[in-house]
């Protein structure tokens, strides 16, 4: 068993690392990452990877016993009928409702520079409205394996707002990305499901992945910390996921990056505000 479960592993993590070189290409030429689509099929011990580009396909093969399937586009949309939080954005706060709920944003993160001048990928850096957020998974990037990631523990219809240094799917190592949540499961669920769904899936889309606890005040902890090798480069990288109770809900931040920016993370934790009930 332990041998098969090898095999398996292995290829996923092929399956990711192709998917990963097929938006690097297109970005690079295009200068803008294509949306993706693909699906793989295993017939014995002969597997056949098919991805339909928009700008071109990519036809690979390699071995496998499972069926494996890692969709690019959220199962659910934001939408009224789903429950999704409203956010709106005054000065550098953002409002999400209805839950009377608040955070701040850094300045720079609304400068000309920062919204439109990243090199390659998606030139806005704030997703705030539910069309800005449904675009998310088509923008994917480089960013595939963290979106993975979130969406084994998280519903995407419950992401009240996006934002980050640079844009999402972005090619970059250096940025931070931050998402915030508003969702039903209590902080004890969450715990467990980081500690199993999440790391799972982190270590079938990256060489290797772990997990450890940080608190910050009351906000209660995850940070996995992952890595890659893509040929001669070295991806290190930590995921941050701090939740807290209030009332009936769980807050969720989820902080994409390397390190140098826990000033900022702990800025935008303290600021959190839960209708009048202040920090």
């Amino acid at each position: 068993m332990n041998g098969r479960a090898n095999r398996t592993m292995d290829v996923r993590r092929n399956y990711d690392f192709v998917i990963s070189l097929a938006l690097r290409k297109s970005a690079e030429e295009k200068g803008d990452p294509s949306a993706l689509r693909y699906s793989v099929r295993y017939n014995g011990t002969v597997a056949v990877l098919l991805f339909v580009v928009f700008v071109g396909g990519i036809l690979s093969s390699c071995s496998g016993a499972n069926r494996i399937s890692l969709p690019l586009l959220s199962r659910a949309t934001h939408s009224t009928e789903n429950g999704s939080p409203v956010s709106t954005l005054e000065g550098t706060t953002v409002k999400i409702m209805p839950h009377g709920a608040s955070f701040e944003i850094p300045t720079e993160w609304l400068s000309e520079d920062a919204r439109t001048k990243n090199p390659v990928g998606p030139r806005e850096n704030l997703y705030i409205s539910w069309e800005q957020l449904d675009q998310l998974p088509k923008i994917n990037g480089d960013n595939a394996p963290d979106a993975a990631i979130m969406d084994s523990v998280l519903p995407f219809e419950l992401c009240a707002v996006h934002v980050g240094s640079k844009g999402w799917g972005n090619y970059l190592t250096s940025d931070l990305q931050a998402r915030i949540y508003v969702i039903d499961q209590n902080p004890i669920g969450l715990r467990d499901s980081l500690e199993k769904q999440a790391l799972a899936r982190a270590r079938s889309v990256y060489k290797t992945a772990g997990l450890k606890t940080k608190q910050h005040g009351a906000w209660e902890g995850r940070v996995m910390s992952v890595f890659e090798a893509e040929g001669h480069t070295l991806l290190f990288k930590d995921i941050d996921f701090y939740y807290r109770a209030f009332d009936e809900k769980t807050v969720v931040f989820i902080f994409v990056h390397q390190s140098g920016w826990d000033k900022t993370i702990e800025h935008m934790l303290d600021s959190f505000r839960w209708a009048a009930s202040g920090p």
